[in-house]
């Protein structure tokens, strides 16, 4: 990363960079703690999101509070089928602690994905509204929760619809809750895509997207925002292309940068084993996209939408 050099130019009136990638790639670790610790020192980037439920991310973040690896552990074995649980993901948030311990300045990760474990998500909302101060209100929403977690479970579809509109309107009742109501958004979005199944992939961008969007009205007086995801979520189809359509001037807000390699480590699970091979993820380069070399290992792809930052064998 060292003789990559970013053009600060084009970047410093930039608020969101979002970073889409090939999950289970070695490289990406390397690339993503560099332009991480370079857009907080000179983009003044306050907030990571990336692929985990809000749930988890609390986890992720008291671990770079506290530096208890038994906390990370915990929340990166979750996805025991997924790339954030390899031995890649678990060193970059350990070099990224070492990182944050030594910044005089804070930095908030945040979940927008609804792949976490629902119980976990009710039991930790029900023990948030039992220390909050109204108990009409709490009493009230534990109830609802209780009967929104039978609607689930019995996949009672009109029933489903009827109480899932009355948590949100309760939640929307108490003060301060927007730590409760991420974390009901997220346990809806789990409970929607259990009920309609196959719609998931459909209900998981849009859950996304609406994050996104919540987040990005902050970002005036939260500071800006670095996001990690999967490659297909930053492609045409997915939630970046909602986040446009719904925020007309999202376009002037954000910078994608896709990481591709003509070589590099990757590996897939199968069967509960992990393999690792040797990939090429250039080949999924548009025809029509424009080359243009910058030298060293950096190459500028221009298409008819964007500017892709493609980083090659750092």
């Amino acid at each position: 990363m060292e003789n990559i050099i970013i053009n600060n130019n084009i970047w410093h009136n930039e608020s969101f960079f979002i970073v889409g990638e090939t999950h289970g790639i070695k490289e990406n670790i390397s690339i993503k703690l560099e332009l991480l610790k370079y857009l907080i020192e000179n983009n003044n980037v306050t907030k990571f999101i990336l692929e985990l439920g809000y749930y988890d991310s609390l986890g992720i973040n008291e671990y770079l509070k506290t530096g208890n690896k038994t906390i990370l552990y915990n929340v990166l074995m979750k996805y025991n089928d997924n790339y954030a649980n390899s031995e890649y993901e678990m060193r970059f948030w350990e070099e990224f602690y070492e990182y944050i311990a030594c910044l005089n300045k804070s930095i908030k990760v945040l979940g927008v994905d609804c792949n976490g474990n629902m119980n976990n998500i009710y039991k930790y909302i029900v023990f948030l509204l039992q220390q909050h101060s109204n108990n009409f209100a709490k009493e009230s929403i534990i109830e609802t929760l209780k009967n929104y977690k039978s609607a689930v479970k019995n996949k009672d579809v009109t029933y489903y619809y009827q109480i899932k509109s009355a948590l949100i309107m309760q939640i929307d009742m108490l003060d301060d809750q927007e730590k409760l109501a991420n974390l009901v958004f997220e346990l809806i979005a789990n409970g929607d895509k259990r009920i309609f199944p196959e719609l998931r992939k459909e209900i998981r961008e849009q859950y996304i997207s609406e994050c996104m969007i919540r987040e990005i009205k902050k970002i005036e007086y939260e500071g800006k925002i670095f996001g990690q995801f999967g490659e297909s979520h930053v492609s045409s189809t997915g939630f970046l292309s909602a986040i446009s359509r719904a925020e007309k001037d999202t376009k002037r807000k954000y910078i994608k940068i896709i990481l591709l390699y003509d070589d590099c480590d990757f590996y897939i699970i199968k069967n509960n084993v992990r393999i690792y091979k040797k990939i090429n993820t250039l080949k999924v380069l548009k025809k029509d996209m424009g080359i243009l070399d910058l030298g060293g290992n950096l190459k500028l792809i221009i298409d008819s939408e964007y500017l892709y930052y493609l980083i090659i064998n750092p």
